[in-house]
This record gives C-alpha cells, sequence and structure tokens, in this order.
C-alpha cells in the first residue's frame, strides 16, 4: 500500500469522501494519521485501490481508534480497494499503519 501510515502530510493516493483530514495527533507511530469524520448522512469513507496477486493469502492490518471503526476490503481477482470508515452520525475515527502483506 502507498502511504499506508499517512506520513507524507497528505492522505494521497487514499480517496476522501466527507470531512476526513490527516492530522499530527493522535498517531501510532510517525508523525501523523488520518481523521475520519462521519456526519449525520456520511460514514466519512477513505479508501485506496491496490492491486494483489491472485490466488495469493494477505491480511490486512491497521491501528483504529474510535467508535463504530471499520476497516475492510472490496473487490478480487487482483483488484482491490482497501477502506476505513466511521459509521453515521457517530464521533471521529482515527486510522494508521495500514499493512496489507
Amino acid at each position: 500500500m502507498t502511504n499506508a501510515g499517512f506520513e507524507t502530510g497528505s492522505s494521497s493516493p487514499w480517496t476522501r469522501t466527507g470531512g476526513s483530514t490527516v492530522i499530527s495527533t493522535p498517531v501510532h507511530s510517525g508523525s501523523h494519521s488520518l481523521q475520519i469524520t462521519p456526519s449525520a448522512s456520511s460514514t466519512g469513507e477513505c479508501d485506496q485501490s491496490v492491486t494483489l496477486s491472485p490466488n495469493t493469502a494477505y491480511t490486512l492490518t491497521a491501528w483504529v481508534q474510535g467508535p463504530y471503526a471499520y476497516i475492510g476490503v472490496t473487490g478480487g481477482s487482483g483488484a482491490v480497494t482497501v477502506y476505513v470508515h466511521g459509521w453515521y452520525g457517530q464521533s471521529n475515527v482515527v486510522a494508521d499503519d495500514f499493512t496489507l502483506g
């Protein structure tokens, strides 16, 4: 994954929806993390497209803090989307240090 710890100070190449931004505290490691801000009508999702090798097992891990925080993967056959989001009307979610290996 690219910029999996948000250490560039930017969310790129992650795609953000809602009020999500890169922050400097709290963090799990390094100096930046991603804050996802859900609203009453949005989960505040951030995602990144990743190409994987077919017929290979992968494990997604991340440090996530906040209520109703979700990480996951959609897609298959080599092209997947890794996502993180909160839940409608809940508090902010902070995510850092994604790995997919």
